[in-house]
Formats: structure tokens, C-alpha cells, sequence
């Protein structure tokens, strides 16, 4: 059973629905959630000032007497045909509307940084949120311009290899989000065989190669230079340019993308939603009859996917690298930001 507790947008409690239908979900590591549920129209809470937007909403699931949080964020859009359909949209939507009214610099502990720029934010109208940042060191961003929103500087600290999610009204950040659970009592794996059929974790897998990310040159802002001598003779003369800093030198650059980036989509046999989390860094072991389909290292959970209806299914996103494929949207932000860079 799922239950969504609702708030107006300062936070007040509005009330509670029971009883959410086609539930959906798609979770992702430093990037936007979001979920859909529909509801009967005779039901006594499908009101719109109920489920109006920006309305906060927060989803949990009840089973065998144990609530489990899932998604919290605003109601995105409502749709209404046969029955009434809610889209919600985790806290980083809200944040792509809290703008930056000053052209700012990071250059300074990341934590301090964070809290001045929630603090300035909440200074004009108080969103609740606070910040829980976990990386004190110095870190050096290229500077925001005035007009830019707090979800700009969320995404490129996440470039900047960080990870943050939002929770319990809190603006988390951190060097890493989740656990390592490849070693120990808490060992997780996802596993594919084709020579064993028994003990299959997997029940089907995609793999991508991605050449968007791939560099084996890489100049910094001050020409300095990096080279991966083996991935050139492999692949040829592939150059980048970035801005580095504290947490991304040439050195940690080049690492991450003088190989193909890869990642894994799969459908696991048997997976309960909460068997594991964001972040988490777990086994994948996957061996088929072509050596594309053959991976065996530790990944990192970057999204998660559900459907809860008439069959429920769970879809999970691997990742070996720190850095992500890139979708039309991250594309087109690089490419916004291109053109800020070409505006100064």
C-alpha cells in the first residue's frame, strides 16, 4: 500500500491519500526523480486543492507493518481522464526556480558555499530546505551567472564528480552517496551466466558503449596537457578540453574516459525496490556468447526504476565510471552552457 502525505507549498499539512494505483517511479543519482500514481475520481481526496501545484508530496510504501520512503518533491502536473493521473517531480524542479541574482565564484570550501547560497535563497522566501555537505575541502567552479538557478550549481558540482540528492527537506551532498557493498556482510551482486543456469540473478541486461565521453587528451584552462599514450593507439588522437580544480585535475579526468564509458540496464529475476539504494557500489557479473556482453567489475546503482500495477517490475541502472552517458537533455545543457561561456 502506498501512502502520499501532502503539503501546501510552505509546508503545512493538508492530509493524506491511501490507496495509490499504478504506481511508478524512476529514482536517479544527481539528476531528476520523479513518480506517477493515479487515483479514483470518486475518491474523497481527488480535490485540486489537494494535489494543485507546486504542492509538496511525499511517498512512502506500507507493507507488512514497515513504512519505506520512496520519493518526496511537487507535484509536477495533474492529468484527468477516466481517473486522475499525478506527476511528481523531486525538489531539484523546485530548485530550477530559485534563481542566482548575482554572477557568483566557487572557489572556497564546498559546504560554506552551499549553505551562504540556501541561505540567500531562503532569505527571500523560506523553502525549509537546509544543507548537509560532507565536503569541506576547496573546491573551483567555473563562475554562475547572474540568472542562473541553484539547479545549475547542483549539476555541475555533480560534473564535478560530487553526488547530492534531496531528503528529508535537506540539500545532501557528498564525496560519495550510499554504500560499498561489494565486500562484507552486506554483499550484493547482480550476476548473469550462460554456462550456469541456476543462481542467475539477471533476467536480462543492455549494454552501452558510449563514445560521447571518451578523451585521451585533455588541455586544462591553462594548456597544460594530459595524455593516455596506450588509449591513443588504440583509439586514435580524441581531445577535451576542461576547467580543472580540487576535485577534477587532468589526471582524475583522463582516468575516467581514456576508455569507453559503459553502462548497464538490467532487469533483475527477483528484486525488491529497497534491496538496494542510490549509490550503492555493488557487484556485476555478466558472461554471454559475444565478449560486448561480457563485464565483471564493481558498478555503482545510479537509477532505479519500478512499476507497481498488475505485474509489478524493477529496473536497475549500473555504471562503472563516475561520469554518465550523455541523454538529449544533458546534451542540451552542455550545450546552453556553451553558449553562457561564449556570452562573457
Amino acid at each position: 500500500m502506498f501512502i502520499a502525505y501532502i503539503y501546501d507549498p510552505f509546508w503545512n499539512p493538508i492530509t493524506q491519500v491511501i490507496g495509490l494505483n499504478k504506481f511508478t517511479a524512476t529514482i536517479k543519482l544527481n539528476w531528476i526523480s520523479e513518480a506517477t500514481f493515479e487515483i479514483a475520481s470518486d475518491n474523497l481526496e481527488a480535490k485540486y486543492a489537494t494535489f494543485k501545484c507546486p504542492n509538496r508530496i511525499r511517498i512512502t510504501r506500507l507493507e507488512d507493518s514497515v513504512e519505506t520512503y520512496i520519493i518526496e518533491g511537487i507535484s509536477y502536473m495533474i492529468n484527468s481522464q477516466d481517473s486522475i493521473q499525478i506527476q511528481v517531480k523531486d525538489f531539484n524542479t523546485l530548485f530550477q526556480k530559485k534563481k542566482i541574482l548575482a554572477d557568483v565564484t566557487l572557489n572556497g570550501p564546498l559546504d560554506v558555499f552551499l549553505e551562504n547560497m540556501m541561505v540567500t535563497v531562503n532569505a527571500r522566501q523560506d523553502t525549509w530546505f537546509t544543507v548537509d555537505c560532507d565536503v569541506t575541502g576547496t573546491v573551483t567552479l567555473d563562475a554562475f551567472k547572474k540568472g542562473s538557478s541553484v539547479y545549475d550549481v547542483l549539476q555541475k558540482i555533480a560534473d564535478a564528480w560530487y553526488e547530492y540528492t534531496f531528503k528529508d527537506r535537506k540539500l545532501v551532498v557528498k564525496q560519495t552517496i550510499g554504500s560499498d557493498r561489494t565486500t562484507g556482510p552486506d554483499y550484493y551482486e547482480f550476476s548473469y551466466n550462460i554456462d550456469e543456469l541456476g543462481g542467475r540473478s539477471i533476467r536480462s541486461d543492455k549494454q552501452t558503449y558510449n563514445f560521447a565521453n571518451l578523451a585521451n587528451v585533455v588541455y586544462d584552462q591553462n594548456w597544460n596537457v594530459l595524455e593516455d599514450a596506450e588509449s591513443i593507439a588504440e583509439n586514435g588522437r580524441i581531445e577535451d578540453w576542461i576547467t580543472t580544480s580540487a576535485s577534477q585535475t587532468l589526471s582524475t579526468y583522463l582516468a575516467d574516459r581514456k576508455n569507453m564509458v559503459k553502462e548497464i540496464e538490467i532487469t533483475p529475476i527477483k528484486i525488491n525496490f529497497f534491496d538496494v539504494e542510490l549509490g550503492d557500489l555493488v557487484k556485476c557479473y555478466i558472461r554471454k556468447e559475444s565478449d560486448i556482453q561480457y563485464f565483471n567489475d564493481s558498478v555503482k546503482v545510479t537509477e532505479k526504476r519500478v512499476t507497481w500495477s498488475d505485474l509489478k517490475k524493477t529496473e536497475v541502472k549500473l555504471s562503472k565510471w563516475t561520469v554518465k552517458t550523455l541523454d538529449i537533455f544533458d546534451t542540451i545543457r552542455q550545450l546552453q552552457e556553451r553558449q553562457r561561456q561564449l556570452e562573457l
